[in-house]
């Protein structure tokens, strides 16, 4: 079986045996990552079972080692993919205001002045739904202030 690309469609040249199409099908599933990303909602593997979560319930995304903290108000859940995966596919809902943090763009309250320990002085997010801010950098800070003045 060999499988080709023609304008970002996989496609399979024939002949194509059933069993090796299985095998590769299943070969796949087995490599897809058990947190899926989906159009409108984040896979989230939690304690052997599978949950959905909308993105419009998510206030923030945030690296901490190799994982992934994903904020909702009601609760915080850990997905096993990279900042920039989730940035590449939800564009639209997220904005990236650190080097470790996306925040839904919708929940941007306000940029407020922010003393952080490790990085001394400088600009945060604040979300609606929780009272933790996120530290913006200088370099994220005019895409910040651009995304919240087209905020209606």
């Amino acid at each position: 079986m060999v499988f080709a690309v023609c304008v970002n469609r996989p496609y399979l040249t024939k002949p194509v045996r059933q069993e090796r199409l299985q095998a590769a099908l299943q070969k796949v599933a087995r490599r897809a990552p058990a947190q899926a990303v989906a159009a409108d909602a984040l896979l989230i593997q939690d304690r052997g079972r599978t949950e959905r979560v909308p993105l419009a319930e998510v206030l923030y995304l945030k690296a901490e080692l190799k994982y992934v903290t994903v904020r909702t108000a009601a609760k915080s859940y850990i997905l096993d993919t990279s900042l920039s995966e989730l940035e590449d596919r939800h564009t639209a809902f997220f904005l990236r205001v650190h080097r470790n943090a996306l925040v839904a763009r919708r929940a941007i309250r306000a940029l407020v002045r922010h003393e952080d320990a490790d990085e001394g002085e400088g600009w945060a997010v604040r979300l609606d739904g929780i009272d933790e801010v996120l530290a913006v950098s200088r370099r994220q800070l005019g895409a910040v202030k651009e995304a919240m003045g087209r905020q209606p």
